[in-house]
């Protein structure tokens, strides 16, 4: 396959990429928890570990009580999650970022470049926030917090599902996010990052691409960006149905 015939995959973050859902998915983990004795707030977001629904309320657990958060109560705290943001989508609060569902629309048109979406949110969250962009999390490659604690490894699912068949080992990639950890990720796996600074993270200087929001960039300014990987270990194929 040569350079110019190389499929690129997209690789998108959801909140504070594609949708202002950052502050309200904060709140929701905030008051879910808080209900449950669990202080979230009780150290500062970026001191956690790792930032994904499930590792957050894994440390959490484990610095209140000693002991890591039991499968069957992090599934509960999914569904009230879920429930919870639900009810501030029926505010109207959350909308997308300024330019993604433009962005979204011209990747369904194109056949030189694919998505797939990477999130640290529960899986369950991340089709609700999937939905309010007019994309059915049935028909796209996605991996969240639901299945993986770590991000990288979110990441990497994201693009097994997406490669898979697809002689992945040509695929070029490019990694769209808002924060710290969409950035220590990229860097983590060498892949080229546009950073969507909605947020207080602020970019290092060498990020491929710092943008405000979406209105300005195109699918080919992602092609343009995007890079061959060599050497990424994907997981094995398995199942997300919930």
């Amino acid at each position: 396959m040569t350079h110019e015939s190389a499929p690129t995959l997209v690789i998108f973050d959801i909140d504070g990429t594609l949708l202002d859902s950052a502050a309200t998915h904060d709140r929701v983990a905030i008051d879910v928890l808080a209900r449950h004795g669990l202080d979230v707030l009780a150290k500062p977001w970026e001191a956690y570990r790792a930032f994904t629904d499930s590792a957050v309320t894994g440390e959490v657990c484990q610095d209140t009580h000693g002991v890591p958060a039991d499968p069957e109560f992090i599934a509960e705290l999914e569904r009230l999650y879920d429930k919870e943001f639900d009810t501030h989508v029926a505010t109207g609060v959350v909308d997308e970022i300024a330019g993604a569902r433009e962005l979204l629309a011209e990747l369904v048109d194109r056949d030189d470049a694919h998505w797939a979406f990477a999130t640290g949110s529960f899986r369950s969250l991340a089709r609700t926030k999937l939905r309010l962009l007019g994309v059915d999390a049935d028909d796209v490659p996605l991996a969240t917090g639901t299945e993986h604690d770590d991000r990288a490894a979110i990441v990497l699912d994201a693009i097994g599902q997406a490669t898979r068949g697809r002689a992945g080992d040509d695929w070029r990639m490019v990694i769209l996010g808002d924060g710290k950890w969409d950035e220590l990720t990229a860097r983590r796996l060498r892949i080229p990052l546009v950073g969507v600074q909605t947020g207080e993270h602020r970019f290092a200087e060498d990020t491929a691409l710092v943008v405000d929001d979406l209105t300005s960039v195109r699918v080919d300014t992602l092609v343009e960006l995007s890079a061959r990987i060599e050497g990424l270990a994907l997981p094995a194929s398995k199942s997300h149905g919930r």
